[in-house]
């Protein structure tokens, strides 16, 4: 009985074995409210930017540069099929708030006021774009934050003179020869890869 009940067990234990599927911590899809969510949080930051160093022609250029990468004429055209007063007003802030970068002088009390006004707006347009069961879902949130992540890392690559993809984790090898040196291993990565290309 003992040697039936024990032979059946590792039978149980065996094929069990055999059938086990990798397990996957997450599986994200893209969401189109999480990518607006970063647009929005994007913009806000390179306005705010923006206005902070007005005084700096080359920085604020810079910083409208970019901004223009995460909020343009598109996203207004979408806004304006669902609240065209919005859209005209957040379009008028963006263009009186951009008019400020170029000038010699500007006011850079002014500046962070528009940029303040912009982001009111942005939130408002936040809210109507983003449905309310996206603005309280984690997962989207989670995503709109790996988005704003990505974006951060690619200029941070850009700024170093990374070769390697600083978004896909596989670079970021923090294996047992460079984990005690902490970033220093990445460092050392992204110079070698700089000397391998030359």
């Amino acid at each position: 009985m003992k040697r039936t009940l024990v032979v059946s067990l590792m039978v149980i234990i065996f094929s069990g074995t055999m059938v086990v599927h990798p397990a996957f911590a997450h599986t994200f899809v893209q969401n189109s409210d999480a990518s607006l969510i970063a647009q929005i949080q994007e913009f806000k930051v390179e306005s705010k930017l923006m206005a902070d160093n007005i005084s700096n022609n080359t920085l604020s250029q810079w910083h409208l540069s970019k901004s223009q990468e995460y909020w343009g004429n598109n996203e207004i055209g979408v806004l304006s099929q669902t609240n065209s007063t919005l859209a005209t007003q957040l379009s008028t802030s963006i263009d009186n708030l951009y008019s400020m970068a170029g000038q010699q002088n500007a006011d850079p009390t002014m500046a962070n006021q528009k940029a303040d006004e912009t982001s009111q707006l942005l939130d408002q347009a936040e809210s109507q774009e983003v449905s309310s069961s996206s603005q309280n879902n984690s997962t989207v949130q989670a995503l709109a934050i790996v988005n704003v992540i990505n974006e951060v890392l690619k200029d941070y690559g850009t700024a170093i003179g990374s070769t390697i993809d600083l978004t896909n984790m596989d670079n970021m090898n923090m294996n047992s020869s460079s984990s005690g040196n902490g970033m220093s291993g990445m460092r050392r990565h992204v110079k070698n890869d700089k000397h391998s290309n030359c």
